[in-house]
C-alpha cells in the first residue's frame, strides 16, 4: 500500500535534528559569477561613459556637447528630475546600490563617481 503524505502522517524529525540545508552547507564554495567580476571590473571612465550616454539620452541638449566631470545641474541644463532619472538608469547598468541621501549631497558628475566607485567596493 503507498504511503499518504497527508501533513498529519509525514514522520516528525527530531528537535536536535539539524536541517538539511546545513547538512550540505560544508560542500559549498562561494565563487565570483562573470556579473560579479565585471562590476569590480568597471572602471572610473567607464562608469563616466555610462553616465553621460544617459545624460544625454535624457536631456536632448547635451546631445552635440561634450561633458565634463566638473560639470553640475547649472551645466547641464536639466530638470533634476532628468538628471536623477540618468543617474538612476547608469547605477541599473553598473548594478549598484547608491544612498539616495549620498547622491543629494554631490555637487557635480565627478562627485557621482566618487559615490558610484564607492558603491562598487573600491
Amino acid at each position: 500500500m503507498p504511503r499518504s503524505y497527508h501533513a498529519a502522517k509525514l514522520p516528525c524529525r527530531e528537535a536536535s535534528a539539524p536541517p538539511w540545508w546545513l547538512l550540505h552547507a560544508r560542500n559549498l564554495t562561494v565563487r565570483d559569477t562573470d556579473s560579479e567580476k565585471r562590476r569590480k571590473a568597471v572602471k572610473r571612465d567607464e562608469m563616466f561613459a555610462a553616465l553621460t550616454s544617459n545624460l544625454k539620452a535624457e536631456i536632448r541638449s547635451l546631445s552635440g556637447r561634450t561633458i565634463q566631470e566638473t560639470d553640475g545641474p547649472r551645466q547641464l541644463g536639466g530638470h533634476s528630475l532628468k538628471i536623477m532619472e540618468a543617474i538612476t538608469r547608469t547605477m541599473k547598468e553598473l548594478r549598484i546600490e547608491v544612498p539616495r541621501d549620498a547622491l543629494l549631497r554631490t555637487r557635480n558628475l565627478g562627485d557621482v563617481l566618487d559615490v558610484f566607485e564607492q558603491a562598487a567596493g573600491r
